[in-house]
């Protein structure tokens, strides 16, 4: 299964409310060959839909996610330079 840090799940809430993306939808983690891409989607029955406070913060179908394995998602750098890393699940036991 995949997972979404606090930080995370709520950066990603605040930058859809400042793009105005609906509630509806949320960020879509699928795959392009081996890497991972992210893009705005609206989510289907065959989705792990992760919310965070009651609004959707991210999509991945069921088929990714098998692909991906257990991994934990996370914002890393700083406030000028952010960016969004997969880690597997492993790495992430004693946080």
């Amino acid at each position: 299964m995949i997972g979404l840090n606090e930080l995370a799940a709520t950066i990603l809430i605040e930058n859809f409310k400042n793009n105005r993306v609906g509630p509806e939808k949320g960020l879509r983690l699928s795959l392009r060959g081996k890497k991972p891409i992210l893009k705005i989607d609206s989510y289907s029955d065959n989705d792990h839909v992760i919310t965070h406070n009651g609004v959707i913060a991210l999509i991945v179908d069921r088929q990714v996610e098998a692909k991906i394995g257990d991994a934990f998602i996370d914002i890393e750098g700083d406030a000028s330079d952010p960016y969004i890393s997969i880690r597997p699940s492993i790495l992430c036991n004693d946080e």
